[in-house]
């Protein structure tokens, strides 16, 4: 695929395999849905819905009025939710800094550290300061 490219409202794009060269702007009223292939860069505009679980992101960022939606896949780099984004992770052996962690929502604090495994066997450590799925 070329080098960028915007969802616009209505679209419903699905990745499976190949490569996104630069990056991917889901906007308002779109749907993106990664299973496969990697994309440098991936930004959820509110009112879109984006679902991951699988591939590979390098960059993730998820805007205020955003729904993300994590079961599974890689993030390189970065991923950043923004206050007022909704991201459901689907998994288990959620911890907040060690402890067991059965909350519905988190926002995490400087020097937090949230951990857990995602449906798709990946681990994953996000904090305040980088966020890392493996």
């Amino acid at each position: 695929m070329g080098t960028s490219f915007d969802a616009l409202s209505g679209a419903e794009v699905n990745i499976s395999s190949g490569t996104v060269g630069s990056s991917i702007e889901a906007l308002s009223g779109s749907e993106v849905n990664i299973s496969g292939g990697s994309v440098n860069r991936l930004i959820a505009n509110s009112g879109s819905a984006v679902d991951f679980s699988g591939g590979f992101v390098s960059l993730f960022t998820a805007d205020t009025g955003s729904q993300v939606s994590i079961s599974g896949g890689t993030v390189g780099y970065s991923f950043a939710a923004t206050p007022g984004s909704a991201v459901e992770l689907f998994g288990g052996e959620f911890r907040l800094n060690g402890d067991v962690f059965t909350g519905q929502s988190i926002t995490l604090g400087e020097d937090e550290v949230f951990t857990g495994t995602l449906a798709d066997g990946s681990s994953f450590v996000f904090s305040s300061q980088r966020t890392y799925v493996f």
